[in-house]
Formats: C-alpha cells, structure tokens, sequence
C-alpha cells in the first residue's frame, strides 16, 4: 500500500509543476518530508522573481473598497493570481476581504494560496 503522506506530497508536487501526478509515481515509495522539501525549495524558486509583484499587487488593493478590490480581482485577475497575490496580503487584510470572495472562486484559488504565509491570516480568522 502507497503511503498516504507520500501521495499527498506528490500530489502537491504534480499540481505545483503543472503536470500529473501520475508523471511523477517513481516519488511515491519515497520520504514524504523529502518531497515536501523539495516541493517547498521549487515553489519558493519558481515564486521569487515575481514575490514583489504580488506585494505591490495586494498593496494596490488596499487603496479602493474590499468589494471592488474583488470585483478587480475575480474579473481580471482569476485564480492562481488571486492566490498568489493573497500570499502576500496582511492577515487584516485578507480577513476583510475574504467575505467578499465567491465561494467558487475560493475554491479555485486554494490550490494557489501559499500555505505558509496564509497561516497567520488564517489563525486570526
């Protein structure tokens, strides 16, 4: 049987490079901490030419009200941007524009959001 913890990092890892995670079964008898390491190194790789972007962008947001800020967002920006650029907005921040979000729409960006820089806003939630 497959480790579980296994699995679910190669899972991560398939969505982060864009491919199947059946592209990348040779990983699944590995250590789930190696995967993850290794899954966190390239997200941080692959983010941070474009991490002062995202900073500028959840920034920007602050300077019109939360519900055109979303508005802007789910119709111009879609998803994997959305997520991104909540990686970078304050805990405050991103509190008080979550109740604006579709729920949808939050479903669709999960996958995008930064699991650790969302913890904080999600702890004062």
């Amino acid at each position: 049987m497959t480790n579980l913890a296994a699995r679910a990092e190669v899972v991560k890892l398939a969505r982060e490079l864009d491919t199947a995670p059946e592209n990348l079964a040779f990983l699944l008898d590995s250590d789930p901490t190696a995967i993850r390491r290794v899954r966190q190194r390239m997200h941080r790789s692959l983010d941070a030419p474009y991490r002062p972007m995202f900073q500028r962008l959840a920034k920007v947001s602050a300077l019109v009200p939360n519900s055109l800020a979303i508005a802007i967002a789910t119709r111009y920006f879609g998803p994997m941007l959305c997520g991104m650029i909540a990686s970078s907005l304050t805990p405050e921040r991103a509190v008080g524009l979550i109740g604006h979000v579709p729920v949808d729409f939050l479903a669709d960006l999960a996958p995008y959001v930064d699991p650790d820089a969302a913890t904080p806003g999600a702890r004062t939630m």
